[in-house]
């Protein structure tokens, strides 16, 4: 057998075995279709090691062979930062800043015209005379209220007096049962129409008479 008819026996493991001018995919338990050209002489080690794998597994290969070569060196970062006896303790972190809170700007205040001012303080000065008479007029008619209340009651009184005289002078003027005193007139015409009179000085109804001539006697007939 010359050497472009000699096929490698290939082995239980799945790889890239010579057949003949090429490679064939070993799937361990029977030849691929998938072939490749066999390694020249100056074809590096690392193009020899990417030949070894199919080609429709080595997008997967080359992800695994990342993804190992990240969590090592991960790994390491970790490990020097957790074993290192000097590492300085790390910062805390920054206190963020709150924002200053914007002052509301005051709202001006509308002027007022001198006109209108003048006018509020006018009224203000009325309004202040005219609660200063309400007052005086309440002062006053309680002053009235008071003294109208002891007016009427002095009146009362003056009645009361007046008719207290009154029966009193009745009294007087009554003749006297058992005295035989005459009825007292107003004039001396009167009592002579009702056949009284006349009296004398020291008579009891002389003194309710008019002595016009000083005779000392009244109501001559």
């Amino acid at each position: 057998m010359s050497d472009s008819d000699a096929v490698d026996r290939p082995s239980p493991t799945p790889g890239w075995y010579r057949q003949g001018a090429v490679l064939r995919w070993w799937d361990g338990t029977r030849w691929s279709d998938a072939t490749r050209p066999l390694p020249t002489e100056g074809q590096p080690a690392a193009a020899l090691a990417d030949a070894s794998a199919p080609p429709r597994k080595r997008r997967t290969v080359l992800a695994y062979i990342a993804v190992a070569v990240v969590a090592f060196i991960f790994g390491v970062a970790v490990g020097g930062v957790d074993s290192g006896p000097d590492q300085e303790t790390a910062a805390p972190a920054a206190t963020p800043t709150p924002s200053p809170t914007p002052t509301p700007t005051p709202t001006p205040s509308p002027t007022v015209p001198p006109q209108i001012a003048t006018l509020k303080s006018t009224l203000a000065a009325k309004e202040k005379q005219l609660d200063q008479r309400e007052t005086a007029l309440e002062t006053k008619e309680s002053t009235l209220g008071t003294r109208a209340a002891k007016l009427k009651n002095r009146l009362a009184d003056v009645k009361a007096r007046e008719k207290a005289v009154e029966e009193a002078e009745d009294s007087q003027d009554s003749p006297d049962a058992g005295g035989g005193m005459d009825p007292i007139f107003d004039t001396c015409g009167e009592a002579n129409d009702n056949g009284y009179g006349p009296y004398s000085s020291g008579e009891p109804e002389y003194p309710h008479y008019d002595d016009r001539d000083n005779d000392g006697v009244v109501c001559e007939t």
